[in-house]
């Protein structure tokens, strides 16, 4: 039996939590060395929200992916200068955010796609179906007679 199997739910959990600002302490460090800004979730919130623009929830997703790769062990090392550690970390989750937008930006527009072909599929099969309808219940069909009505 695994490790795992013999924890209750509550230190399981507890085993998978993790904590932000711990995972952000290393790139703390931000703006330039005359004048230095302390880089919080707050901040990063701040800047992608109001300045990019982008969505909370996308956001929130981007930060989420990424504080799971630092968790995992992932590094962000930057050039050595003043910041640049957590100036790579930030531009990391910024492009994350626009893959998510983008990937939206897509799913809307298959959506989209997808719901005029169904509409259009669904005239289709009525047109069909009319067509197939003995001639005295194709009197009570209103399809029947929007065709005759064109014809």
């Amino acid at each position: 039996m695994s490790e795992d199997a013999k924890l209750t739910k509550e230190e399981i959990y507890a085993k998978k939590e993790f904590n932000f600002e711990k995972l952000l302490e290393p790139y703390t460090e931000g703006g330039t060395e005359t004048d230095p800004i302390k880089r919080t979730m707050g901040t990063m919130l701040d800047w992608l929200i109001f300045k990019k623009k982008f969505a909370p929830k996308i956001v929130g997703a981007a930060l989420l992916m990424t504080f799971i790769e630092l968790k995992n062990g992932k590094v962000f090392k930057g050039d050595g200068s003043y910041g640049s550690a957590g100036n790579e970390l930030v531009r990391s989750i910024l492009m994350l955010c626009s893959e998510i937008a983008q990937g939206n930006i897509k799913n809307d527009f298959y959506k989209t796609i997808a719901e005029a072909k169904i509409e259009e599929t669904s005239l289709l099969i009525d047109k069909r179906i009319g067509k197939a309808l003995p001639w005295f219940l194709k009197l009570f069909s209103a399809v029947w007679w929007k065709t005759r009505r064109v014809k």
